[in-house]
């Protein structure tokens, strides 16, 4: 639950990173970031909607009744720390989403309404869950993320605020107080990244926005799963995990070599789920993720030995680092090459 006081675009992004998170615990519904404090709904079924995300930290019946007096037509997604019952019943009532941090969120998306249990309570096994916006950690949401891994990548270089902020689809405002998160928490000094203390810090909140195990392993030549093998600067499928690991010369001993791949969007993992049928986890030919930034899937390289793209090195590492058992081992080991270590410093 947010801690510190925050502007009202800023309770509104912290909004957006936690419906999507909400979103990547149930396989029914995709939640979408989208800019300028939007999300977009998606039923398995394929039906969706775009719904403005409205944040206060409490908000009652007469609040509720003023919003309906003056906001627009269209979905919208009320977001609170606390929503009263007389509130949450009006919401109801009317066809609106809401949130409320005590207790859960009620998303409706045309006819269907959805249910979803605040994120201390979830008991879903498999749950694969987006890295929490931690209103009072350095790394907030998305724009946080994508900032420290740009840094992690280019640390001799950094890129631009406004470079970084076109490619996740983000406003330069999101990035820039992402950076003055970095450099207040001293994780980054004069645009440039303090390693490994924020390599350490990104992994500590590291992890697919949605993952989803399937039973046929994805050929890179099929069609339908359009991996941009020969466009590699524009956003396509990477191959993730220990197979990403052993292609760029991490000293694995022992490796799953089951496929893992990450994908650009929601809907492809969702494509991807259609063709390649699902699986239960532990039985799957391979596992398909949508990345916590899509830089992992914009910022692609060609393969060393294997048929598909590599993401930056980076990611790999993040990867190992959240990965229970030698994971750190291995990484004071390796030195990829292209890369700097920014894990050792």
């Amino acid at each position: 639950m947010p801690g510190l006081r925050l502007s009202s675009d800023q309770q509104v992004e912290l909004a957006v990173d936690e419906l999507a998170r909400l979103g990547s615990r149930t396989p029914q519904l995709d939640v979408v970031p989208r800019p300028s404090g939007r999300v977009e709904l998606r039923s398995l079924e394929g039906a969706g909607a775009s719904a403005r995300v409205i944040a206060y930290d409490a908000v009652g019946e007469a609040r509720v009744r003023q919003l309906m007096a003056t906001e627009a037509r269209g979905p919208k997604v009320v977001v609170a720390n606390r929503i009263s019952e007389a509130a949450r019943a009006l919401l109801s009532e009317a066809g609106w989403s809401w949130y409320d941090r005590r207790v859960g969120a009620r998303l409706v998306l045309g006819r269907h309404v959805f249910h979803l249990a605040p994120e201390s309570r979830s008991s879903e096994p498999h749950a694969r869950r987006m890295p929490a916006p931690a209103a009072d950690g350095p790394i907030r949401g998305r724009a946080g993320i994508a900032y420290a891994a740009a840094l992690l990548c280019r640390p001799s270089e950094p890129p631009s605020l406004r470079s970084i902020a076109a490619e996740v689809d983000m406003s330069p405002t999101s990035i820039s107080n992402a950076a003055r998160l970095l450099a207040e928490a001293g994780l980054a000094v004069d645009g440039r990244p303090e390693v490994p203390d924020l390599f350490w810090a990104l992994a500590a909140v590291w992890g697919p926005l949605k993952a989803a195990a399937v039973g046929t392993a994805p050929d890179p030549h099929e069609k339908w799963i359009r991996p941009n093998l020969e466009r590699l600067g524009e956003a396509g499928w990477a191959l993730a995990g220990d197979l990403a690991a052993l292609e760029f010369g991490a000293p694995l001993v022992t490796a799953d070599d089951r496929l893992s791949l990450w994908v650009p969007t929601q809907a492809e993992l969702r494509r991807g789920e259609r063709h390649l049928g699902a699986s239960p986890r532990g039985d799957q030919a391979a596992t398909i993720s949508v990345p916590p930034t899509p830089l992992v899937t914009r910022w692609r390289q060609q393969p060393i030995r294997g048929e598909w793209p590599l993401p930056h090195p980076v990611f790999v590492a993040l990867d190992l680092a959240t990965a229970a058992g030698r994971g750190r081992e291995i990484l004071d080991q390796w030195t990829p090459e292209g890369a700097e270590p920014v894990w050792r410093g």
